[in-house]
């Protein structure tokens, strides 16, 4: 991978490029200010080994405020995922779709995406966070509350829930796979994670 940095002002600019598994792929991003929020934008264009290339694009901002005497911040991002398909029973087939899914690479099959996320300071040791997913096609979603604790110095718990919501044929809500009649279902998960470093 190769990648340029460049400062004009207050605005960078970032330009890449790589060689990620078989597919090349070129970068262009950007960050900046607006009064006291901050933006950011990305394009990624993939060009696939079977010849079939993509372009992705997210863009975001930024801005943390004083509520209360709590620190708060927040931020609203799209997100546009040029190798989705909102087929979704049919896209998950897809080895392009499917080995990114397995890499970990992509967590959504769908094409477009509004996420927004708020955390609060509730002391020094504590914050807490609610994200939200859109899936701007169906629309379908899922729901995220979360707490962070830093128990000691090298411990860390994290405790959550997510919820997913949308009707039978969303992505987030459920949807059939293919012809086989099987489901991929919607549900409620609960999480805690224990970080200790050493």
């Amino acid at each position: 991978a190769t990648k340029l940095h460049v400062s004009v002002g207050t605005t960078e600019f970032d330009l890449m490029s790589a060689r990620h598994y078989e597919d090349v792929v070129l970068g262009l991003g950007a960050r900046g200010y607006v009064g006291n929020a901050a933006w950011r934008a990305d394009a990624l264009y993939t060009f696939l080994e079977a010849g079939k290339n993509y372009l992705s694009l997210a863009a975001n901002v930024d801005y943390s405020w004083t509520w209360f005497d709590h620190n708060v911040y927040g931020l609203v991002e799209y997100f546009h995922n040029g190798i989705g398909d909102n087929d979704y029973g049919k896209a998950i087939e897809k080895p392009e779709i499917s080995e990114r899914l397995d890499r970990g690479e992509m967590f959504v099959i769908g094409r477009d995406y509004l996420g927004a996320e708020i955390q609060e300071e509730l002391h020094p040791l504590i914050n807490i966070y609610l994200t939200l997913i859109i899936n701007l096609h169906d629309p379908s979603g899922l729901l995220q509350p979360r707490m962070s604790w830093d128990a000691t110095q090298d411990l860390k718990v994290i405790v959550g829930l997510t919820s997913d919501w949308g009707d039978s044929s969303s992505e987030f809500g459920g949807f059939r796979l293919g012809d086989s009649g099987l489901r991929v279902p919607s549900g409620h998960k609960f999480f805690i994670w224990a970080l200790y470093y050493f």
